[in-house]
């Protein structure tokens, strides 16, 4: 073995056991050409003179040569176009232009020589597939012209609509959820959770980026290597860098009230949806930046910002000090910088922030929460500053190393120093919102190290990384006025409640409060470490294999903390440190296997297959896999809930009515055999290279859940719930006294038991069928890249869940299903839609997807997308009134029905002209929801309360629509380039 192999494998075990000790994680930015060069006869031709050039390199053209077995190989290269160049005396020096690079991804050019003749040099277009035929994940890369030239909101939400493989749970249509959901939304191949969102590698999606500002989005559904943690989606962000020549955009876009339709029907009013739900006020949104050289070749800059602000009247929603309606609003701006710097021919360094502020002050807001009762929320956020640093160590050995930062602060002031109280029946809330102030963040940081080699006979890449994060959460908990929350249970007896007297009248019956240990300051951090190894072995010119090993590990731990007991139901306590012995480290070594076989040899026809176990991963806050200290801080909120309330404010809590005690760590604890969490996949898949820019890719997708874990009060074990309450289930007629009707039996602890009203919560693991979710999944896409004039995305993927029931902690799971996280399912604030007790049934799920742009005649461009989604099961739920008198909630019909399906078409036209130079002036027209669908995805009324003898208001509004989705919309945009 030479001195680079040896190396080689010393970097790869000191990156190893360097992980032991320190965190990790890695997701590939840059992508490879690769290929072999022969003669006319396919012959192997050594000494080739190989050479790369693209307007998205830096530094000038790079160049390697061929080995031995006419191989050549290029590493951390940025997406974009590439030319390349075969050189050899004697032959005629070959020019492939056009080629089509992604990040992540790997394209094989190969270059056949002919023996000179007087031509000296042949130019062609790259004809290769863009087939990565050494790597089985299923991926989709959303370039500049998708980003650029579809109709699309320019949110996450609205992208991940477009995206193979995935399930979207929320919409936007022309910006109707501007601002809201800044983590990925979507189920991926039917699986929920282990989504990850990256800005330029970093780890954290608790911000709202600027599309306008990304150079593609970088997407990875299943079959990852060993190089990334997560089971779930995978999204880069790759931020616009700038280049040899000075370019710059501009862009404003608006739409207003006028522009949108109406899709409230006569049906959907006389169900009792409220008219003018998402109506638009307005929409403006301006985006400039500006990229170039300060030295070409050397140091490139890049600069961007973003200020956007859409606003809408909400049916009720009003100011309680005029009664007037106020509009709703929220802005988003963002600020973006980011350098280049080619310190030398073979080494890199980029620095780059991106900064967010969301301004929402009525945030919560609806027909039943006045303006005073909001939350208000001004929030910052910043991804930076980020670090990092590329190295060309050799022709067949490079290194890149990051450092980087994400976090934001989010203070909640509430809008009036009144008591909070809450109808429960309704919904319906005035007084003061919770007053809190929030400040999480996390440092990452990370190197890889590649060497491509000849091993035992083979050719072999080398790649071994290191990632890690420290991050730490603090908030202020500053609490409500008294440190209490009142709640009511209004009737339909309570005439003024209701929306023309804005629930004004739901306040007269008085149920239960809430009291808190507040103020307090609640802080946890985590550690995290990974390293991976992974050797890609090209075993034959059609068979690559993938083999790789994975190592996480996860802990946390407590910065000193406490309560200065200075609220009127707080006891002062203040917490030491507690590092992270003190709770569960989650460690793990997996395996990452895949294989590709390009059954033609000619890079047009493969097979792939693979298997790989996850056991983590997420952008938020809490990046653990499984409980942690979060979960068990002593310092956490105690929240006490009294019954038989007189109405009396300030309350003063009585004994003997207390019925439940929630949060508070001391009685909090963890069992130590409790494991990590994991996921392990198996995928299949088959990839048709029809052209150079049109293939179809045909997968499958297994997935299985394992090592669950559940939460047990073990003061209140399943032998206390001896005490039985009947109610009365009305079918699904919503009519009591009729044949569909049935008993509910339901249980509780009776109050003289020796630890009633006590919460010693232990978190425990599932035994393995508990945990073992399964998910089967399959799909077809068509993708045709941007090629004369036209270009198109074409996906249909179904998807079929079986989630686990776990075994019964009560009597009540035992008969109706899996409760809440504590098995105990009593009313708390908006009880209808609490959780309910509810078995879990198989399902599955369809998405049929269409995008694609075409160039029409006189200079116009036609971009259009459809997406195509059936609906979710809903169930039908029952509140019953148990021996204590609390309302638990009963899933009666866990699939009672099932919403439509959504299509959502959206359609753009745009004509560009050109003006001075390198100028251009583009006006653009969206349609969102251009059929105008108004498909309800939200009932409320789905809990049927018999608790007062009858169908209380709860049954009244069975089967009401709440939300639907929101109207056509037109939305015009000016686009100036240079």
């Amino acid at each position: 073995m030479t001195w680079m192999g040896r190396l080689a494998f010393s970097l790869t075990a000191i990156a190893l056991l360097a992980a032991l000790a320190a965190p990790a994680y890695a997701q590939q930015q840059t992508g490879a050409i690769t290929g072999r060069a022969t003669d006319a006869s396919g012959g192997a031709l050594p000494g080739v003179t190989v050479s790369i050039t693209s307007p998205q390199m830096i530094g000038g053209a790079r160049s390697t040569v061929t080995d031995a077995e006419g191989l050549y190989r290029f590493t951390l290269l940025p997406g974009g176009t590439y030319t390349v160049k075969f050189e050899l005396p004697g032959f005629t020096t070959m020019n492939i232009e056009e080629v089509s690079l992604v990040a992540g991804g790997t394209m094989t050019i190969n270059g056949k020589m002919e023996v000179a003749t007087l031509q000296e040099t042949v130019t062609v277009t790259s004809q290769a597939p863009t087939i990565d035929l050494e790597s089985s994940k299923v991926a989709v890369n959303w370039d500049q012209q998708k980003l650029d030239d579809l109709p699309y909101s320019r949110s996450l939400t609205s992208l991940i609509s477009l995206v193979p493989g995935l399930y979207a749970t929320a919409y936007d249509v022309g910006g109707s959820n501007f601002g809201t959901g800044s983590g990925p939304t979507a189920r991926t191949f039917g699986r929920s959770g282990g989504n990850v969102v990256m800005y330029d590698g970093m780890v954290w999606d608790q911000t709202y980026g600027d599309y306008g500002s990304f150079d593609e989005a970088q997407i990875t559904t299943a079959s990852k290597g060993a190089d990334a943690m997560n089971p779930g989606l995978s999204m880069n962000l790759v931020i616009k860098s700038g280049g040899n020549q000075l370019r710059g955009s501009g862009m404003f876009q608006y739409q207003n009230g006028d522009m949108q339709s109406n899709n409230v029907t006569p049906e959907l009013l006389a169900s009792g949806y409220a008219p003018g739900v998402n109506k638009f006020t307005s929409l403006k949104d301006y985006y400039g930046e500006i990229g170039g050289p300060i030295k070409k070749d050397r140091l490139w800059f890049y600069a961007s910002y973003r200020d956007g602000r859409t606003g809408q009247y909400i049916p009720g929603f009003i100011r309680l000090a005029d009664r007037e309606q106020v509009e709703f609003f929220t802005k988003l701006q963002n600020p973006t910088g980011k350098v280049t710097y080619q310190v030398s021919k073979n080494n890199k360094f980029e620095a780059m922030a991106q900064g967010g502020r969301k301004w929402q002050p009525y945030r919560t807001a609806n027909r039943y929460t006045p303006l005073e009762s909001t939350q208000n929320q001004d929030s910052y956020s910043l991804i930076g500053p980020s670090f990092k640093w590329l190295s060309i160590l050799s022709n067949r050995a490079t290194f890149d190393a990051s450092l980087q930062r994400g976090g934001y602060w989010w203070p909640d002031v509430p809008w009036t120093g009144d008591v909070r109280r809450n109808d429960l029946t309704t919904t319906a809330f005035r007084g003061a919102y919770l007053e809190t102030d929030r400040r999480p963040g996390r440092w990452q940081y990370g190197g890889t190290f590649s060497y491509f080699t000849e091993l035992f006979g083979r050719n072999h890449e080398l790649k071994s990384g290191y990632m890690g994060w420290r991050a730490r959460s603090e908030t202020d908990n500053l609490g409500y006025p008294n440190q209490q929350v009142y709640r009511y249970r209004s009737t339909v007896a309570d005439a003024t409640c209701d929306e023309s007297h804005n629930y004004d009248g739901c306040f007269g019956r008085p149920d239960s409060v809430q009291v808190f240990d507040y103020p307090n300051t609640t802080s946890a951090g985590e550690w995290y470490n990974s390293a991976y190894l992974n050797d890609k072995i090209a075993l034959s010119r059609k068979l690559t294999l993938n083999v790789g090993v994975r190592y996480d590990r996860y802990s946390s731990f407590l910065p000193e903390q406490g309560n200065p007991g200075t609220g009127p139901f707080a006891t002062k306590n203040i917490y030491p440190f507690k590092g992270s012995s003190g709770f569960p480290i989650y460690q793990s070594l997996v395996p990452r296997v895949s294989a590709v076989y390009d059954l033609t040899g000619q890079g047009r026809l493969a097979v792939r297959g693979s298997y790989g176990r996850y056991v983590g991963g997420s952008s938020g806050v809490n990046g653990l896999p499984g409980p942690g200290a979060t979960d068990v801080n002593p310092n956490a909120i105690i929240t006490r809930t009294y019954s038989n309330w007189d109405g009396s404010i300030p309350y003063v809590p009585v004994a003997a009515n207390l019925t439940s005690t929630t949060g508070g760590g001391t009685n909090l604890s963890i069992d130590p055999a409790v494991k990590g969490p994991f996921v392990d996949e198996y995928t299949a898949g088959l990839d048709v290279g029809l052209s150079r820019v049109l293939t179809i890719q045909f997968n499958f997708v297994k997935k299985y859940d394992g090592n669950g874990n559940v939460r047990i009060n073990s003061a209140l074990p399943y032998e206390a719930w001896t005490v039985a309450a009947t109610g009365t289930d009305p079918g699904p007629d919503n009519r009591v006294g009729t044949s569909d009707d049935r008993a509910l039996t339901i249980y509780s602890v009776p109050r003289t038991y020796p630890t009633f009203g006590q919460n010693i919560q232990r978190i425990v693991g599932l035994s393995g069928d508990e945990s073992k979710n399964r998910y089967d999944a399959y799909g077809v896409t068509l993708n045709k890249q941007y090629s004369n004039n036209w270009s198109f995305l074409v996906s249909f993927d179904a998807a079929y869940r079986a989630l686990m029931n776990i075994n019964p902690r009560n009597p009540n799971e035992a008969l109706y299903g899996p409760g809440d996280y504590t098995g105990n399912n009593a009313s708390t604030p908006g009880a209808a839609s609490s959780n309910p007790y509810r078995t879990r049934l198989p399902e599955w799920s369809y998405a049929f997807r269409v995008s694609g742009t075409y160039q029409l005649p006189w200079g116009l461009l036609y971009a259009a997308s459809f997406t195509g989604q059936s609906g979710e099961w809903f169930g039908r739920d029952v509140q019953v009134r148990d021996a204590l008198n609390q309302v638990v909630n009963v899933r009666v019909d866990p699939h009672f029905d099932r919403f439509d399906w959504t299509k959502l078409f959206d359609n753009r036209i745009s004509k560009r002209v050109k003006t001075v130079g390198n100028q251009s002036i583009e006006g653009i027209v969206d349609v969102f929801n251009t059929l105008n669908v108004n498909t309800v995805t939200e009932l409320s009324g789905l809990s049927v309360s018999t608790t007062t003898g009858g169908a209380t208001r709860s049954g009244s509004t069975f089967m009401q629509p709440t939300e639907i989705i929101a109207p056509r919309v037109f939305r015009v945009s000016l686009r100036y380039k240079f």
